[in-house]
């Protein structure tokens, strides 16, 4: 680890906590590793720089308590920058059928760091893709799970603080149109050939992210209304934006 995070962890005296040390073999991989070690209902995830707010966790677990039928829960998030501070947030997609449907035909819209999965139906798809490598990795499990009949949903609830960083490589935002029909073709083959993969990562290359092109993503008009509509019940304003969000992606 090039960070402290060893060093901070081993600070904590409980057996809860197991800390694994292995060689860098990609992201699928250690994710893959990660998961075998979890023994509980469900798996949750999240990335070393992001924060989940503190009742996520018994938010989701509550709502795979009455919706047995989901196997792949995710959620809004808001945006911070590098030294914490609000930039604004992502309006989720809830609707299984919709998420599906933008999945399979113009992009991930799950949030793979504030995802909770049944650990059963996890397995089940077969993990990780680890001949994805590090790009999209979260993207080809998706569609695993939709591909094997699982349901996805969102939850209209921030769930994470979500850090922009200006030197992150983050294709989701960049992606030209070209590039996006390459991505499409790769995450729904079960096994992607070398050929390509290369494809892919060459034209991920090819396009240029911009921090510019992130701030889009929280610098808009759907944000400063809601930003603005300080009168309504956060709940509310949760479920109106999110419905705004189910209806676009169903005319598009």
């Amino acid at each position: 680890m090039s960070d402290k995070s060893k060093n901070i962890i081993e600070t904590y005296n409980d057996k809860r906590i197991i800390h694994i040390e292995q060689e860098n073999k990609g992201l699928a991989k250690a994710l893959n590793v990660g998961a075998s070690y979890c023994k509980g209902e469900f798996i949750a995830r999240m990335d070393a720089d992001d924060i989940s707010e503190p009742d996520r966790f018994k938010n989701q677990y509550l709502f795979f308590q009455s919706h047995s039928n989901i196997s792949v829960l995710s959620g809004s998030f808001s945006y911070i920058n590098e030294n914490g501070k609000y930039l604004g947030r992502s309006f989720s997609i809830t609707n299984p059928f919709l998420i599906k449907k933008k999945l399979l035909n113009s992009g991930c819209v799950v949030c793979h760091p504030s995802v909770m999965m049944r650990r059963t139906d996890f397995i089940d798809v077969g993990g990780y893709s680890e001949i994805m490598g590090n790009r999209f990795t979260d993207y080809h499990l998706w569609v695993k799970f939709i591909k094997k009949g699982f349901k996805i949903q969102n939850m209209p609830e921030i769930l994470l603080k979500y850090r922009i960083r200006e030197s992150a490589i983050s294709s989701e935002f960049s992606l030209s149109h070209t590039a996006t029909k390459i991505l499409l073709k790769v995450i729904k083959e079960d096994d992607p050939t070398i050929t390509d993969l290369s494809n892919l990562n060459n034209a991920c290359i090819a396009d240029k992210t911009t921090f510019l092109k992130r701030e889009m993503l929280y610098n808009n008009f759907q944000n400063y209304l809601y930003n603005r509509s300080t009168f309504i019940n956060k709940n509310i304003k949760n479920y109106f934006f999110s419905a705004l969000k189910n209806i676009a992606a169903f005319i598009r």
